[in-house]
């Protein structure tokens, strides 16, 4: 369990018990209790009215003084200190007893409801304390009261025996205090701890999801890092045994060679750089974006050689023609690259058709073949990854998962749609940050 679930459990555990809904009952309570005693001393037995004028000040004062502390509790109002609503209590209680006949008085049953009251706000401690000076109060104020018809004795064993039942009243109710305070912490530190525990459960989940999604990323990267290579270090392969070979180049065919090379070699350390921004940056397969200034025609016959597709076998269309546009030139040309290879790939020797439109705001990529095509339900299937349709899905079947992050990555689309013909047409749109600049050159090859 972590260190901050543990400080829930410790806060929750030693956070006082706040008791105030009790404190409204209570003053709820007292408002009732005087009512009681008005209505028995106006129309009970002529003993409740053995000192009337007496009763009358102590309920005038009960009333005022039972009033003003549910209105400040009802209405948030300060309230009186604890100790003082204790004292008022006992010396009320026990004025109105002496007013109603006090050793004689049936009205002493409200001395226990008072110490009652202070064991449930102040617990088994003041309880005691408040009990013993209420009794002591009430022994003196029932042996100090003249009552010609009841006996000495009477009044001492009424005094005593209140006094100790008093006490009595005060440690039990105390002890049940006490005991729902422990179950209210017990109860507390248990919803505490089941909380921490839940917190713990949903902390190991996240933190072993992000594992497994690095551990997932990682091993994107991976595929898609052989994937990529794979195109440029077959050329550079080829190339470099051609160039090797006595007589298999003439001067002009060893210069186009090595130009080649020098392409892929490009191509190659660009990808290395993105890749390395990808392992301190993002994480991200798809790379990093290189926006830089791109000529159109120059990017697709470079595409075209690296998916090596001939010239005679392909033909470009540009518009308009020379195009020059600020891109990422090597993701595009990724994305392109696969296309190319996927059309030459199932194209059944029939050439294939680069198409690059520009306009002010985007870019539109079209790569078409002559192939047997693709059903509505594979056109969804093999831009997943790791779908291969037979062979149309690549060794990998990466490529056009790769084409469709990449897409997406840049901020553009990516489709297949059937071509008319027979065949299909692999449909890129980027957005462009600003217009391509003026053509140069026508671009139909």
């Amino acid at each position: 369990m972590s260190r901050k679930n543990d400080s829930v459990v410790g806060a929750a555990a030693t956070k006082p018990v706040q008791w105030k809904e009790p404190e409204r009952v209570i003053a709820v309570l007292r408002v009732l209790v005087v009512v009681s005693i008005t209505v028995v001393v106006a129309f009970g037995t002529p003993i409740n009215r053995t000192y009337l004028p007496l009763a009358v000040i102590g309920l005038g004062f009960a009333y005022t003084y039972a009033t003003y502390v549910l209105i400040a509790d009802l209405r948030g109002l300060r309230q009186l200190p604890q100790d003082a609503v204790a004292a008022l209590d006992g010396v009320v209680s026990v004025t109105v007893a002496a007013a109603t006949g006090a050793a004689v008085s049936h009205l002493v049953a409200v001395l226990p409801l008072a110490i009652v009251a202070i064991a449930v706000r102040q617990g088994m401690r003041h309880a005691i304390v408040d009990a013993t000076c209420v009794g002591a109060l009430f022994a003196v104020v029932t042996l100090a009261t003249p009552l010609p018809d009841v006996a000495t004795a009477y009044r001492i064993e009424t005094a005593l025996w209140w006094f100790g039942y008093l006490i009595m009243f005060a440690i039990l109710t105390g002890t049940l205090r006490s005991l729902l305070d422990r179950e209210h912490d017990r109860a507390i530190r248990a919803k505490a701890e089941a909380l921490s525990e839940h917190l713990a459960v949903i902390e190991e989940r996240d933190l072993r999801a992000r594992l497994l999604e690095a551990q997932a990323m990682r091993d994107d990267g991976l595929r898609v890092v052989l994937h990529e290579f794979r195109t440029p270090i077959s050329s550079l392969s080829s190339l470099a045994n051609s160039l090797t070979t006595p007589g298999r180049f003439d001067a002009q065919a060893q210069e186009r060679a090595i130009s080649l090379i020098v392409a892929h070699s490009r191509h190659l350390t660009d990808m290395l750089d993105s890749l390395a921004d990808v392992a301190l940056r993002t994480g991200d397969p798809t790379g990093v974006a290189r926006v830089r200034r791109t000529a159109l025609d120059e990017l697709a016959h470079a595409s075209i050689e690296a998916a090596g597709i001939s010239r005679a076998n392909s033909k470009i269309t540009i518009t308009p023609p020379g195009a020059v546009v600020r891109c990422d030139a090597h993701r595009l040309r990724r994305v392109m690259t696969n296309l190319l290879e996927n059309a030459r790939r199932y194209g059944a020797d029939h050439p294939v058709e680069l198409s690059l439109v520009c306009t002010s705001s985007s870019l539109k990529v079209e790569v078409g073949d002559r192939g047997p095509g693709l059903t509505d339900d594979e056109t969804t299937l093999v831009t997943r990854k790791f779908v291969s349709l037979g062979e149309r899905g690549g060794t990998a079947g990466l490529g056009l998962w790769i084409v469709a992050e990449i897409s997406s990555a840049m901020g553009g689309t990516f489709v297949l749609v059937p071509r008319t013909g027979g065949g299909l047409i692999a449909r890129v749109v980027i957005p462009l940050d600003s217009p391509p600049e003026a053509p140069a050159r026508a671009g139909t090859r």
